[in-house]
């Protein structure tokens, strides 16, 4: 019953007995200047404030290019710009994996052993020219959680005349080739088309003909492009494997696409990030929205991980929940709680309407 419960336990020791391997690891897939590491710099403030009603705290252990990403995001926000006033995004790779690892705490309980997350950022050049397959199939293997980034605005724009940038086909290879079906373990595949702003505020605009109606575009957009490796996911011999959702994000909230500069594409027609405009829009700051729901969500995947185990072995629901408050040894009980906490509270989020589970084996 103890190994059924902790399921955050997972540590491995190297040479000096330090932790070398985290409690859950999440992998971060995606192309080359999608936008992976500057979601991962907005999660810790938005999880904090998201989480305040609960005892749970979220710190950063290290992550050197998730840290520059931050600064250079809310740097674009200076004093004087105006809306519509266009602004230029940064170019930089991230070079191989950068390890972003976070310290999940409860106030209050010192005792506790902190949880341990890592997202692994993988460098976009890897999938872009397919380099590198060894070692990234072996991360996706190791990982609980794998988070495709998807750019919007290539996705979205000019019919997706420019979508191929996102590697649709060298994500679903990597995927296929080398996620793992075992018996009993359920992995979780989560699609996070990132810098939504323009989409989500046409979905809100009551003026807009997009009303309401915006971000399922987006969503069946996704379903479109990658209708392959989707249909690999959910095919029946599959379905008890996988959990598969679409979680929207607002990147900088205070920034949206505005128009592709012409001059910027070179004569085999690719973009450059040169040539992708983006403008000032309200709130006219740094305000990310959504980026914590990649986190929340795995949080939420392994806590269900542990009532299908517990179901499966036949042991009563009243048995579980005096086993958890009455068993000093079950160390992950008071996690389980403050996630029943934050299940409750996004269960009336009305992000919901913006995302879309496609599969649920365990009842997210």
């Amino acid at each position: 019953m103890k190994n059924q419960i902790q399921f955050f336990d997972k540590i491995t020791k190297g040479k000096h007995g330090k932790a070398i391997t985290p409690d859950i690891q999440v992998m971060v897939l995606g192309a080359r200047r999608v936008g992976k590491t500057s979601v991962l710099a907005s999660m810790v403030n938005q999880f904090n404030a998201v989480t305040k009603d609960t005892n749970m705290h979220l710190d950063k252990l290290k992550g050197v290019a998730v840290n520059n990403a931050l600064d250079t995001m809310k740097g674009y926000f200076k004093e004087g710009c105006r809306k519509y006033d266009i602004v230029k995004m940064d170019d930089n790779a991230t070079p191989g994996f950068d390890e972003f690892y976070l310290q999940l705490g409860i106030s209050g309980k010192k005792a506790k052993k902190p949880k341990t997350i890592c997202f692994k950022d993988c460098s976009g050049e890897w999938i872009n020219q397919m380099n590198n397959e060894e070692e990234l199939g072996k991360t996706i293997e190791k990982s609980e959680v794998i988070m495709i980034a998807i750019d919007s605005v290539i996705l979205m724009e000019k019919n997706g005349k420019y979508n191929e940038m996102n590697h649709m086909g060298n994500v679903t290879d990597f995927v296929i080739n080398h996620v793992n079906k075992e018996p009993g373990k359920n992995k979780m595949i989560l699609f996070v088309p990132l810098k939504c702003e323009k989409y989500y505020h046409e979905n809100m605009d009551q003026d807009s003909s997009y009303y309401k109606e915006r971000m399922k575009q987006l969503n069946e957009r996704i379903k479109e492009e990658y209708a392959d490796l989707l249909g690999y996911l959910t095919k029946p011999a599959n379905r008890n494997y996988f959990t598969v959702v679409i979680l929207p994000i607002l990147t900088l909230g205070g920034i949206e696409f505005d128009s592709f500069d012409e001059n910027e594409i070179n004569s085999q027609d690719e973009l450059s990030l040169k040539s992708i405009k983006y403008r000032y829009c309200e709130p006219m700051k740094f305000n990310p929205l959504y980026c914590e729901k990649p986190l929340i969500y795995t949080l939420l995947f392994e806590m269900k991980k542990i009532d299908s185990i517990c179901n499966k072995k036949g042991i009563p629901e009243h048995m579980i929940d005096w086993l958890k408050s009455n068993m000093k040894y079950v160390k992950d009980a008071d996690y389980v709680d403050e996630l029943q906490k934050l299940e409750k509270l996004v269960e009336d989020d009305h992000y919901k309407d913006e995302f879309d589970f496609i599969q649920n084996p365990l009842g997210l």
